[in-house]
């Protein structure tokens, strides 16, 4: 019935294939368990290896992006539906699968597409990790209620379950190479085929946080992707519209396109303050607006 996929890439699977593999022997559907290594040190390998090789396990020769690699789970899975997991994930519910087996219960036709949610820990880390942790409470730990408001804009690739057709025949944009917003993309897709996202209250623990430095190169790398799919979507109004980050930086793109010729002291002010855990939610916020500006005046004189 499900095909639980889990990309690897640098981490250490061990918690999260020991809470499934418990969950999968209580469940009466068939499931299956098939993690691909997209390119991990050797020494993750090697850590990951007793527990990758009782289930169906690839590996990479080098590291093909969250896209392909994704995609590439349609070769390999076994079932109908495939649940994705990242491979820093906790299970906290002792339910986690079978939450997934009995949504599918009512009626099976209409839900092609779940997300389960992702939650923080309750203790908050250290100063230079704080800036992942606070954009996640702020922004990703929502109930399903929240979510369905605007359910596929609130698509998460994280922890989903969908028809292994639909991957098929939408997938994930191999354009995008690097890191952020295919999630994004697919979900515009998705509303695009008139194909709503059901949210339930499954959520998994991010078992990951990233180090401010980090996720600040993340978020880097999210905006020049942001900034391909701007300019290559067809439906650019709807790109804008189901994109808060976007929405509002056409709204202001004057006054941020100004404070550009700045960016290299805001640059430096602003990570300062972000790299040692002392910027808020706006601050960060206007850190990507000044990223989106240069990276669209880059894209627009290379192109």
């Amino acid at each position: 019935m499900i095909s639980i996929c889990i990309p690897v890439y640098n981490f250490n699977v061990r918690r999260l294939v020991q809470a499934l593999e418990i969950q999968k022997t209580k469940s009466t559907y068939p499931i299956e368990i098939l993690l691909i290594d997209d390119g991990s040190e050797q020494k993750i390998k090697e850590e990951n290896a007793p527990y990758c090789l009782n289930h169906r396990y690839i590996e990479l020769n080098g590291n093909i992006g969250r896209s392909r690699v994704r995609n590439l789970f349609v070769k390999h899975a076994a079932f109908t539906y495939l649940l994705f997991l990242d491979c820093d994930s906790l299970i906290i519910k002792d339910n986690f699968l079978s939450c997934y087996t009995n949504t599918l219960g009512f009626p099976a036709k209409r839900l092609q597409v779940i997300c389960g949610g992702r939650e923080y820990p309750v203790k908050a880390p250290g100063k230079n990790r704080l800036l992942r942790y606070k954009y996640g409470v702020q922004r990703e730990s929502k109930s399903a209620t929240e979510r369905q408001k605007h359910p596929n804009r609130s698509f998460m690739t994280n922890n989903f379950l969908v028809k292994k057709e639909l991957i098929e025949t939408i997938g994930f944009d191999e354009n995008l190479s690097g890191y952020g917003h295919e999630d994004t993309l697919f979900g515009l897709e998705l509303q695009s085929q008139n194909i709503e996202v059901v949210h339930i209250d499954n959520p998994v623990l991010n078992g990951d946080i990233e180090t401010n430095a980090e996720y600040l190169e993340k978020t880097r790398q999210g905006i020049i992707n942001l900034v391909h799919i701007l300019h290559h979507y067809p439906n650019r109004a709807l790109l804008i519209e189901n994109v808060t980050l976007l929405k509002t930086y056409f709204k202001i793109k004057n006054a941020v396109f100004l404070l550009r010729i700045f960016f290299p002291f805001l640059r430096g002010f602003t990570l300062y303050l972000l790299n040692r855990g002392i910027g808020t939610d706006k601050l960060f916020a206007f850190y990507k607006l000044l990223l989106i500006a240069v990276e669209i005046k880059r894209s627009s004189q290379k192109n």
